[in-house]
């Protein structure tokens, strides 16, 4: 059986879809059940384990899935241990299980692929005075509430546009209070000063709830071309705050590929290990410009700070960051040419992966 619903504008699924059927179909796997849901909840776990018919089920994920539900889907697989399962994940994983295996095929930030790929990047920019990055935030998770407070404890927002709803932090008087990965006392004064500053902050943002209207057809790419690319023109530098963060795996979003096609020097605030994610895939993500260290530190707390302390002289040197633009230009353009190819590059690491899904299939 299928049960599928889903996104528009998803050609990128479709492809892969088909890719994998016609490679069950060559290797004579004609019996399986596949389901895809664009969110995963109970009702969604329930709907798989209640209709699953073969002994080989396949399971696309799309958007993040909470480290609850997560597991609960890995627990419900593993006590099923007569199926064997195939997990199309939107989150890289590396372990798999003896009854699991599981793929990344790069959904969310492949999500209006078509209508993407037709965007011109911003090739000019129009940098006018001292204010040279930029920071979105549409919905203020607690790692953008981190990265806020070092810029502002650090006085950064000075040279920046920062970005972010300050109402989470409304009734709430300590840092220590809103954050719920486990807290690191290390920065206490540091993010009690930035905490005590944000507060105070204006909420001003270029991006709107709005985006999602059911009557856009490609609502991220719209959103792109009518309110990003302005402010991508007045900027050098963008400090890229992905969706997830402290969490099971790396999930990528439109976020990244806006900073791309936004041709932006890209500072990472996202999950342990993204920025070599990103590298492993052909992004040149300037290591002799960005201090990308933070990406290998696992503590969350550690690498919220650092990404910012790092990177210092990116977010209050106008001047330097001209400089480093002008002479990664090309580079930029580069990584254009990489998200412009990147539905290829993922179907074909993909590819690669399917003889030992069939291994494990028949085993």
């Amino acid at each position: 059986m299928k049960l599928i619903k889903k996104r528009r504008n998803d050609e990128h699924f479709e492809e892969v879809v088909n890719d994998f059927e016609s490679f069950l179909f060559k290797n004579k796997i004609i019996k399986y059940d596949l389901f895809y849901f664009p969110f995963f909840d109970d009702a969604c776990l329930n709907t798989i384990f209640e209709q699953q018919e073969s002994n080989i089920v396949i399971i696309f994920q799309h958007d993040n899935m909470e480290i609850n539900t997560y597991q609960q889907l890995i627990n419900k697989m593993l006590i099923n241990s007569d199926k064997k399962y195939v997990f199309f994940s939107s989150q890289l994983k590396t372990i798999n299980f003896k009854n699991i295996f599981i793929l990344n095929w790069g959904s969310c930030w492949l999500l209006e692929r078509n209508a993407r790929n037709l965007l011109t990047p911003v090739l000019e920019k129009d940098v006018k005075n001292k204010k040279h990055w930029i920071s979105l935030n549409l919905v203020s998770h607690a790692h953008r509430i981190l990265a806020g407070m070092i810029i502002k404890s650090l006085g950064l927002d000075n040279y920046g546009f920062l970005r972010l709803s300050m109402y989470p932090l409304a009734n709430i008087d300590s840092w220590q209070k809103y954050f719920t990965f486990p807290k690191n006392e290390k920065y206490n004064s540091l993010l009690t000063d930035g905490f005590n500053k944000l507060k105070k902050h204006d909420y001003v943002t270029p991006d709107y709830f709005e985006i999602y209207n059911k009557n856009i057809l490609a609502p991220n790419v719209n959103n792109f071309n009518e309110h990003l690319r302005e402010f991508y023109k007045k900027v050098y530098v963008e400090i890229v705050n992905e969706t997830t963060y402290d969490v099971i795996g790396i999930h990528v979003t439109e976020k990244f590929m806006n900073s791309v096609f936004g041709m932006n020097i890209p500072i990472i605030n996202g999950p342990c290990g993204l920025v070599s994610y990103l590298e492993s895939v052909g992004f040149d993500m300037l290591r002799d410009v960005v201090d990308h260290s933070y990406d290998d530190i696992s503590d969350p707390f550690e690498r919220g700070v650092m990404l910012i302390t790092l990177n210092k002289r990116l977010l209050s040197d106008t001047q330097y960051v001209e400089e480093c633009y002008n002479a990664c230009y090309e580079r930029l353009y580069n990584n254009y040419k990489v998200a412009v190819n990147l539905s290829n590059i993922i179907k074909n690491q993909l590819k690669a992966e399917y003889p030992n899904v069939i291994n494990f299939l028949q085993r």
